[in-house]
């Protein structure tokens, strides 16, 4: 697998004016300190409405769709819906490419539907 990311990602290639190669959602690997912040919240109920810094967000648990643990997000004041990976135009949610294991389409059909209902 970290063998195959240089050539899929061309990570070896040169970044110049004349050309980049990204990687898909993303568009480079970052070259600083890697770290992580510790959670002050946590989303535990399938549903929850809060305010983060004067923002109201709704979330939607969505465990073991596009990962273990996923969520979607809505933010109700400009009618916005962010369905992370949840919702993209390829089958990767099911059946994945690249050898990850096997999405279950009954959780991810039920919770793309469930957002449909709550938001649409």
């Amino acid at each position: 697998m970290n063998r195959r990311l240089f050539y899929q990602y061309g990570l070896l290639l040169p970044a110049n004016p004349h050309g980049f190669v990204g990687q898909g959602l993303g568009q480079g690997v970052s070259a600083g300190q890697v770290g992580l912040i510790a959670p002050t919240r946590f989303i535990e109920d399938d549903v929850e409405d809060i305010v983060v810094d004067g923002v109201r967000m709704i979330f939607q648990n969505t465990p073991g769709t596009e990962a273990p643990s996923n969520m979607n997000t809505y933010f109700p004041e400009t009618k916005t819906l962010w369905m992370t990976e949840n919702v993209t135009a390829t089958l990767h949610n099911v059946c994945t490419l690249r050898g990850a294991p096997v999405r279950n389409p009954l959780r991810w059909a039920k919770y793309t539907s469930q957002a449909l209902v709550l938001y649409g």
